[in-house]
C-alpha cells in the first residue's frame, strides 16, 4: 500500500513513498506510537479539580499538558510520543493493571 497513511488507537503507520516531482525526498516506512490521557478538568462525582494530578503526570513523563473544550466541558489532555516514555507507561500498567470498565 504505497503512500498510504494508517492510524489506529495511537499507532501510526506510514508506508514508503518514492521521490516525485512534488516531493523532494523519498519517505521510508515509519511506525510511531502515541499515548493520550484525557481527563475532565472537574471530576463529576467529587466536583474537585483534576489539574493537580494531571500536572504531576505530565511532569513525571516530561510531556505537554493541554486544555481544550468539549461539549461545554474543559478537558485536560496529555500526549506522549517518546518511545522511552511509552515504555514507562507500559511497565506501569503491567505492574498496576486497570480494573473495571476501562480495562
Amino acid at each position: 500500500m504505497q503512500g498510504l497513511l494508517k492510524q489506529m488507537d495511537g499507532v501510526k503507520i506510514v508506508d514508503s513513498k518514492p521521490k516525485s516531482c512534488t516531493r523532494k525526498r523519498s519517505v521510508s516506512d515509519n511506525i510511531s506510537l502515541r499515548f493520550i490521557l484525557d481527563q475532565h478538568f472537574i471530576d463529576k462525582k467529587t466536583s474537585l479539580s483534576m489539574l493537580n494530578i494531571m500536572e504531576k503526570i505530565y511532569q513525571t513523563l516530561l510531556c505537554n499538558l493541554t486544555v481544550y473544550e468539549s461539549k461545554n466541558n474543559k478537558i485536560l489532555s496529555i500526549k506522549v510520543m517518546a518511545i522511552d516514555k511509552i515504555k514507562l507507561i507500559i511497565s506501569y500498567f503491567n505492574k498496576y493493571p486497570l480494573l473495571g470498565i476501562k480495562r
